[in-house]
């Protein structure tokens, strides 16, 4: 069977034509508050939502990957309920903490955001909860649906305030905000309605988090190991160098879309396959992504000096070498996302993941201030590409073990006309 006319393909580029959708969304949004509010605004703004999506992978304890790799073996309104339940109640306690936090804290404008973005971390991780049910369920038209709302309203918004000249951050964080909530109220009417919502089981909430801690802890270090180049630049070289750095971390990111989309599909289908057929479909797929993003890498690489400052202005033409230095590694990272659901939907083994990533991060923490003080912007670039180059090697030495294949029989899976790709009923 080839693999550009399957049902997998087929659906992988759906999915990450919306996910690029989002990103593009995303990245238009923050090309306008870039230009308009300066790189020291854009920083506290990416800084919100580090601490919104950090907040929202810590609350969320695993239960979206449990969601995607369970969803076809449990009831999946009941899985959706028991995250309404746990997400409703952090939500309603920081309801009552973060106002006060607000009226008494006297804390810096800047400082405010970033409670704003923790304020919000429930509902990203009830956002995920929900992406997690509908992934496992093999539901990818609501899954892309969901992903497509938040960003086509956050950039609407922050459009039609840059036309009438009042976008100020501000408004930019009540833009991403209301495009949070609709997106989340969208999700969850649409797969409630008809039938409402289900009652919560608490003791199948206890069996989720009890699988899902071991991919929390993987989540969580995923998370920061993406995002630790933001983390530590506010500290060593402060918030403007961020607002710089994010530009070219979210065009590197786009390159993360396709593994990120095959591995959204791929979850039922390694959740039901048998070992060979879903180590075949994880080494077609992996080969796939790195020999396709390796191309678009070029092509970026050869277009960022011109592109950057026409897209954000002057001041961020020196996001282009920090890009450079960014892509190598995101390619090489880019099979690593596909196999993490090999290791959850189908070895149900989730701490593999976090031994590849907490080395990734890893390797970035040491490497980080080691070469930032000294390179720059650029050295922070270098040393994440070497931490997802550490994590990619590392990736491939736990596959051959826990696959039992070498290297001829990785090659051999690779052959994209040998065999059918395992199938699975899609909604």
């Amino acid at each position: 069977m080839n693999l550009t006319r399957s049902p997998l393909a087929r659906q992988t580029l759906v999915t990450w034509a919306t996910l690029v959708s989002s990103l593009l969304f995303v990245f238009c949004a923050r090309a306008l508050i870039a230009r308009d509010l300066g790189p020291t605004a854009m920083g506290v703004y990416v800084l919100m939502l580090t601490v919104a999506l950090l907040g929202g992978t810590f609350l969320s304890l695993g239960l979206p990957a449990y969601n995607a790799a369970f969803a076809l073996e449990q009831r999946a309104d009941v899985l959706l309920a028991n995250c309404l339940l746990w997400n409703g109640l952090v939500f309603c306690v920081l309801s009552a903490v973060c106002p006060l936090v607000f009226a008494f804290g006297d804390l810096p404008r800047s400082r405010e955001f970033l409670v704003i973005g923790l304020w919000m971390a429930p509902l990203m991780s009830m956002m995920e909860c929900l992406r997690g049910v509908l992934q496992g369920a093999g539901s990818m038209r609501a899954y892309n649906v969901v992903g497509f709302i938040g960003g086509a309203l956050n950039l609407s918004g922050i459009a039609a305030l840059t036309l009438i000249g009042r976008l100020g951050l501000a408004a930019a964080a009540i833009c991403w905000v209301m495009s949070v909530v609709a997106s989340l109220l969208v999700g969850v009417y649409g797969f409630t309605k008809g039938k409402g919502l289900a009652r919560p089981d608490v003791q199948l909430l206890g069996r989720s988090m009890k699988f899902g801690g071991q991919a929390w802890l993987s989540q969580i270090t995923g998370v920061l190991n993406i995002r630790l180049g933001v983390v530590l630049i506010e500290w060593l070289l402060g918030t403007a160098a961020v607002g710089l750095y994010s530009i070219a971390a979210t065009i590197s990111e786009v390159l993360l879309y396709m593994p990120y989309a095959v591995a959204a599909v791929a979850a039922p289908r390694f959740a039901q396959a048998a070992r060979p057929d879903a180590m075949r479909l994880l080494v077609r797929a992996g080969a796939a992504v790195l020999a396709l993003n390796a191309v678009c890498a070029l092509v970026l690489a050869l277009v960022a000096d011109p592109l950057l400052p026409l897209v954000f202005g002057p001041q961020y033409a020196g996001a282009a070498p920090i890009l450079r230095a960014l892509l190598p590694g995101v390619v090489l990272y880019s099979p690593v996302a596909v196999a993490a659901w090999y290791f959850n939907a189908h070895l149900k083994r989730p701490a593999i993941n976090l031994l590849v990533v907490g080395f990734s991060a890893l390797c970035g923490a040491l490497l980080i201030p080691l070469l930032a003080p000294r390179f720059g912007l650029v050295g922070v670039g270098i040393a994440t590409t070497c931490g997802y180059t550490a994590a990619a090697i590392l990736n491939m030495v736990l596959l051959r073990r826990t696959s039992d294949l070498s290297y001829a029989g990785f090659l051999e899976a690779a052959r994209f006309g040998r065999g059918p790709l395992p199938q699975t009923h899609a909604r």
